[in-house]
């Protein structure tokens, strides 16, 4: 387990130094955030792998000797503790004898390419970076971005793009949204072509409405209190389109193409409809009571409530990806009922707005913006 830990650590640190001293600085600066996000996919994979046994894998490299599983690094140490305790099998002490040499060809690497990047990192961290307004995003992603809320309001267009943009600026926001998507993907992919974007699109929602509680900056709410009426505006809309906006090019398109590959132009354009209006619903349902700026201010008690948050999204994500999975196979067996979504929907809706209209007239619904995370007392005083 040490030399594992010894070889990973000096892996990782041979990949970001050999990236640093090949790419100009600020293609790696725009690469890294991403590159850091593969590499902890990459480790949650390699956890799968150690879940799946390795007796799985040991079995497949047998029957296929240049399988790439040969250059799986657990499989190497494996080799390597069953060949010390003198019970490796030829297969296993092939292995082992990849571990020293890998473990000393990292090592090398990471010196040798941070040898060379040294002077010019350094030199650049005393420069300094450029300021964010002069760092260059990729065009054709705003544009595509910008287009779901190009119809709307002034505030809806403009609260839309400055959550966008910081979202793609900000190292950690973009980590977030990378990481969500990969494991979405990665978790459901075991289920099949159509339960997979379930859990894609369950997974992105709850990392874009978790990087909402994320502040962009220190106090990023004062210009908005500045400048907004908090009685005029409502940031629910801005909230969804920005979910729709990354929901559509990393769920919505691959889906549709994936459908569309293995069951035909029918039922891929069903499964993707099918899939948005699950996703609207999830979508409503997490922002619920949702009245901040995204990216301004941090949620309240959030320490305090982590355990029952993981509890209630563990159970959310488990009945939305095996139940709605469940539904879509059932009504795909018999043609009239694909009409029982559409009707689903609308009563789930005007149920919705009965609901919103009920609560606004007994004074129970609270609309327009916040600028602060202020809990909801535990006992509220009466002032009698």
């Amino acid at each position: 387990m040490l030399a594992a830990t010894v070889f990973t650590f000096f892996a990782v640190f041979a990949i970001l130094g050999a990236v640093s001293a090949v790419l100009p600085r600020e293609a790696f600066r725009a690469a890294s955030s991403w590159l850091r996000g593969a590499l902890l996919l990459g480790f949650l994979m390699l956890l799968g792998s150690g879940v799946a046994g390795p007796r799985a894998l040991l079995r497949a490299l047998q029957a296929d000797p240049h399988s790439p599983l040969r250059f799986l690094p657990s499989l190497w140490f494996l080799g390597l503790y069953q060949s010390w305790q003198h019970r490796a099998t030829p297969l296993l002490a092939s292995l082992a004898s990849t571990a020293l040499p890998g473990s000393l060809a990292v090592f090398a690497l990471a010196l040798l390419s941070y040898g060379l990047s040294y002077r010019r990192r350094f030199a650049a961290a005393l420069e300094g970076g450029r300021r964010p307004s002069d760092r260059r995003l990729s065009a054709g992603l705003l544009w595509l971005l910008d287009r779901f809320a190009a119809g709307a309001g002034g505030f809806v267009r403009a609260g839309h793009r400055f959550t966008v943009r910081a979202l793609l600026r900000s190292e950690s926001h973009r980590l977030c949204v990378a990481v969500a998507i990969g494991i979405g993907w990665l978790v459901g992919w075991r289920d099949g072509a159509l339960a997979a974007p379930l859990s894609a699109a369950y997974v992105l929602i709850l990392g874009l409405r978790f990087a909402f509680e994320l502040p962009a900056a220190a106090s990023a709410a004062w210009i908005f209190r500045a400048v907004l009426d908090p009685r005029e505006h409502e940031t629910l809309p801005v909230a969804r389109r920005v979910m729709l906006s990354f929901l559509t090019p990393l769920v919505l398109l691959p889906a549709l193409a994936l459908a569309w590959w293995n069951f035909g132009a029918a039922v891929a354009l069903w499964h993707t409809a099918y899939l948005l209006a699950l996703s609207l619903c999830l979508t409503e349902l997490q922002l619920a009571g949702y009245r901040k700026i995204p990216l301004t201010c941090p949620m309240p008690g959030f320490r305090d409530r982590l355990l029952m948050l993981c509890l209630v999204q563990f159970l959310g994500f488990e009945f939305f990806t095996r139940v709605g999975s469940a539904m879509e196979l059932w009504m795909l067996a018999a043609p009239w009922r694909l009409l029982l979504a559409p009707l689903g929907m609308l009563g789930a809706w005007v149920w919705n707005q009965r609901r919103l209209r009920e609560a606004r007239e007994a004074g129970e619904l609270i609309e327009g913006l916040t600028f602060e995370n202020v809990q909801v007392p535990a006992v509220e005083r009466l002032n009698l």
